[in-house]
């Protein structure tokens, strides 16, 4: 019985691997969204600006107690006088916007960074109401809504490859079908002389269900190597993007695919295969 799916065989596959592999960067998308957001917050500064009229006391009072608070990442504590602070703002302003009218607009801080979990509109209110209570802290200063921002246009940008993706899976069943009842039609002699001398449906189903497992396995296993070498391209061209890249979650989203890989070519062809078989009985 020649149980090959014929040429159309290789556009099916072909659409499969570009389905899996557009559901795999939806996924990488979606899934890394909640965590580049976590890995964003820690990184995201907060400064508490000194009085003019601190002392080293003061400083090391407030180091001691940002050190050893239970939000605040101790690694991330760093002190910039006046100078340095205006070096890192500086940036492409230039002298004279910075300048006011008692000179540089800068003073002394400490910037630092907080666990993500801790990273709210609320707490960081609480946390800079806090701090200054302190006389010699002037002013607590970080960003409010750039981190909820980010993560919402991540998920609106997620949105385009699903749609995508769904609009390639409806054509990829298409494409089953077709290939699927091709393969039908030129074995339907055989399927009959099977069926005379008692062969079971099962049986009769075998080769073609092994044809489509066998084809989703090789067309994931093409998406996830593509998945995983534009993965790659990602993290040599953009530095640094690999530390938001969480390992655990992309071996989920690669497993997930291998299933949907094996699942949309399964299902597709035993529904097809039932459906023939059926009329074929009746026709005999």
């Amino acid at each position: 019985m020649n149980t090959s799916l014929n040429k159309n065989s290789l556009w099916t596959s072909f659409s499969i691997v570009i389905v899996l592999f557009i559901f795999g960067i939806y996924g990488v998308i979606i899934i890394h969204s909640n965590y580049v957001g976590q890995k964003i917050k820690e990184q995201l500064n907060v400064v508490a600006e000194f009085t003019k009229d601190y002392n080293d006391a003061d400083k090391s009072h407030l180091f001691e107690e940002l050190r050893n608070h239970e939000a605040v990442i101790a690694s991330s504590l760093n002190f910039y006088n006046q100078d340095e602070a205006r070096e890192l703002m500086m940036g492409d302003l230039g002298d004279a916007f910075l300048e006011d009218e008692d000179g540089s607009p800068f003073r002394d801080v400490v910037v630092f960074n907080v666990k993500h979990e801790y990273y709210t509109p609320e707490y960081l209110n609480e946390l800079s109401t806090h701090l200054q209570t302190r006389d010699y802290i002037n002013d607590v200063v970080y960003q409010e809504e750039f981190q909820q921002l980010l993560e919402k246009n991540l998920k609106d940008l997620a949105l385009i490859p699903l749609l995508i993706g769904i609009l390639m899976c409806v054509l990829t069943i298409a494409l089953i079908y077709n290939t699927v009842q091709l393969a039908l039609q030129s074995d339907t002699r055989q399927i009959k002389t099977m069926k005379l001398v008692g062969a079971s449906q099962q049986f009769i189903k075998r080769p073609y269900i092994r044809s489509s497992i066998r084809m989703g396995i090789i067309s994931a296993g093409i998406a996830i190597v593509l998945l995983l070498l534009i993965l790659q391209v990602i993290s040599v061209r953009l530095a640094g993007i690999s530390g938001f890249f969480h390992y655990p979650y992309i071996f989920l989203i690669c497993l997930l695919l291998l299933i949907i890989g094996v699942c949309i070519p399964l299902v597709a062809t035993q529904t097809i295969l039932s459906s023939h078989l059926k009329r074929i009985h009746v026709g005999i």
